[in-house]
């Protein structure tokens, strides 16, 4: 069993700045991506 808690943080857009291009706030675009990013580390290292 993997347990994730939601990760606060911001993160730069830079190569994923096409899945947000739509967004007005950029701000939780970033936080968004932080997330996204520890998401993908956790299932890698599982």
């Amino acid at each position: 069993m993997l347990e994730i808690h939601q990760a606060e943080g911001r993160r730069p857009l830079d190569d994923a700045a096409d899945l947000f291009a739509h967004w007005t706030d950029l701000t939780n675009a970033e936080r968004t991506n932080h997330w996204l990013a520890v998401l993908a580390e956790n299932a890698r290292l599982l």
